[in-house]
């Protein structure tokens, strides 16, 4: 069975979203018995406890550079850490999807 690893960046303002995606993973993992896709979340894959006085993003970035899937979606912010997760799957990931939440006025900051 082949493995297809799937990074997955956003802010925490899109939980729904990242929802959504897992949901979908794991319908088209039952569906596709010769297909297995994983989705990497830095919160669990990463072993807990200190970096060393390193920023944590060090560690993360390895695992998304393992990756052959990544998703990127926004909403009404772009953080630093994810633009740097989009610029690295440019380098590193043969597929790459960017997800603009429509919705979100700058005058309100509501939906």
């Amino acid at each position: 069975m082949e493995t297809v690893k799937i990074f997955l960046a956003s802010s925490r303002e899109l939980k729904a979203e990242r929802d959504a995606v897992f949901k979908i993973v794991a319908d088209v993992n039952k569906l596709y018995k010769h297909l297995h896709l994983e989705i990497v979340e830095w919160e669990i894959d990463l072993p807990g406890g200190n970096f060393g006085g390193r920023p944590i993003q060090e560690a993360i970035n390895p695992l998304l550079q393992d990756c052959q899937i990544a998703y990127v979606l926004f909403f009404s912010k772009a953080g630093e850490f994810t633009i740097e997760e989009l610029n690295l799957t440019q380098e590193c990931c043969p597929k790459t999807f960017v997800y603009f939440k429509t919705g979100f006025s700058p005058q309100t900051g509501q939906i």
